[in-house]
């Protein structure tokens, strides 16, 4: 059985803020830097393994309003991210 961090966010605090930030488990998955099996695991109540606590960070700050280049809004579709060549 995985040992839970003490720093790691709930199961369904970790669903409930992917799911208010619009974001499909792929996509999420992809901002992470994990696969989407990593990702279901996480969310399922039925698994053992909880979110890692850098994961359930990063989903906060994109709560606060953090936006990193994978985050595709309307405004952003086609735009290459700033700091990144010829994305100035």
């Amino acid at each position: 059985m995985a040992k839970r961090s003490k720093t790691a966010c709930d199961k369904t605090v970790f669903r409930d803020m992917r799911i208010a930030l619009g974001l499909t488990v792929g996509t999420c998955a992809d901002i992470l830097g994990v696969t989407p099996r990593t990702l279901v695991n996480w969310e399922n109540e039925t698994d053992s393994r909880y979110p890692h606590p850098t994961a359930c960070r990063a989903l906060s700050w994109m709560i606060d309003g953090f936006r990193p280049p994978q985050f595709k809004t309307r405004s952003n579709i086609g735009r290459k991210p700033k700091g990144h060549a010829n994305g100035e």
